[in-house]
């Protein structure tokens, strides 16, 4: 099956799949008439352990060393596990399941990757009804690398939630296919290397920051309004008054296209907007001051994009 197929069986976006090839991780036969990737049921298994075992917080160098290893497989499991806030519940649920596959590591590997997952899923479930900045974590596991922490610079202050809906579930999951389309998207040079200096717990905080900004706008505060009106103005002035200014900044805006603009161009924005909403009454709020902040500008677009005061 190609890639398309794969991540629509496994729920693992494509970025993960190819990420996990370029890894050494998982290796599909290549289509020798189109170079396509051609993945089997045992590819498709493996990348589920893959992402199982990086929700329980490995990193992708202990995954390596823990592939084909079943022993230190079920010990690195369990010395995770005990230091995890689980139910004693789902702790007698776990045990039971860990014992399943011991008893049968040595006659059928598959199966223990099944009982893997169902550890997974018990861990996975509570983290997603306990904690709001999961939902940040398991988008930088859906798109490894620079493009995640993209993803969570650019729309992660908006998604302090839990998806404790089905409604929210299904809308992450479409934003997540629409944020997966984009496989053509470059990231700037400036920005590349930017996100090569932040670890998550960084990404993180500057998500907190740029958060309260947000919630600034979003409560009418009146110096923060008149703060961005401000930087509003002063920016109209110089790109109406200063050619190069200008031409200056239509090149950046060229060069430095953010996620919403990349959708724009492949026309699936609405529909990513729309399942946004779903996910944040936070992005429907600030949406709506900033147009009351526009508005209240008399601003305006011209057809290349920019800004302008009407009148």
């Amino acid at each position: 099956m190609n890639i398309t197929k794969a991540s629509r069986i496994t729920g693992l976006t494509k970025r993960q799949l190819r990420f996990y090839e370029d890894e050494g991780l998982i290796n599909p036969e290549k289509n020798k008439n189109n170079g396509q990737r051609i993945y089997e049921d045992k590819d498709l298994k493996i990348a589920k352990l893959i992402d199982g075992l990086s929700i329980l917080g490995f990193s992708i160098k202990i995954i390596k060393e823990l592939i084909g290893n079943g022993i230190r497989l079920i010990e690195a499991i369990k010395e995770r596990l005990s230091s995890l806030n689980i139910s004693a519940e789902d702790s007698k649920i776990i045990n039971n399941i860990i014992s399943d596959i011991e008893d049968v590591w040595n006659k059928d590997k598959e199966i223990v990757i099944e009982y893997v997952m169902k550890i997974v899923d018990i861990i996975e479930k509570k983290k997603e009804e306990m904690d709001e900045e999961y939902i940040n974590y398991k988008l930088i596991r859906f798109f490894p690398g620079n493009y995640g922490k993209l993803v969570i610079f650019q729309l992660g202050h908006f998604l302090n939630i839990k998806l404790d809906s089905e409604n929210k579930k299904e809308a992450f999951k479409k934003v997540v296919r629409y944020l997966d389309t984009l496989s053509n998207y470059k990231i700037p040079k400036d920005m590349d290397n930017l996100l090569d200096t932040l670890d998550k717990d960084i990404l993180l905080e500057l998500k907190k920051e740029k958060r309260n900004t947000i919630l600034s706008v979003i409560n009418n505060d009146s110096i923060e309004i008149e703060r961005i009106k401000a930087g509003i103005l002063e920016f109209l002035n110089n790109v109406s008054s200063d050619k190069k200014y200008r031409a200056m900044y239509l090149k950046s805006k060229k060069r430095n296209k953010t996620l919403e603009d990349m959708l724009k161009e492949n026309g699936t924005y609405e529909e990513f907007k729309e399942s946004f909403r779903v996910l944040s009454k936070e992005y429907v709020a600030y949406l709506s001051s900033v147009e009351n902040i526009e508005r209240s500008l008399n601003m305006s677009y011209d057809k290349e994009g920019v800004p302008y005061i009407i009148g």
